[in-house]
């Protein structure tokens, strides 16, 4: 069992590392650097949208329970 066992990982490891390297290689070449950037985008909830939420919410509240 651990003869079969040191097999498969002595069989597993070079690919593993050899697919390892390519993704680094492919990874370099678009730019990236180790970081996820994301465009924060985000708006302060006013009073206003809440209660345009809110409303919308309520609707589709209603109109389930008028169908169901």
């Amino acid at each position: 069992m651990l003869k079969s066992n040191g097999l498969l990982l002595a069989s597993l490891l070079p690919r593993v590392f050899a697919r390892a390297r390519r993704m680094e290689t492919g990874l370099a070449a678009r730019g990236y650097t180790g970081r996820l950037d994301f465009i924060s985008v985000e708006k302060p909830a006013s009073r206003i949208r809440l209660l345009v939420i809110g409303m919308i919410l309520l609707v589709f509240y209603v109109l389930s329970r008028w169908i169901g």
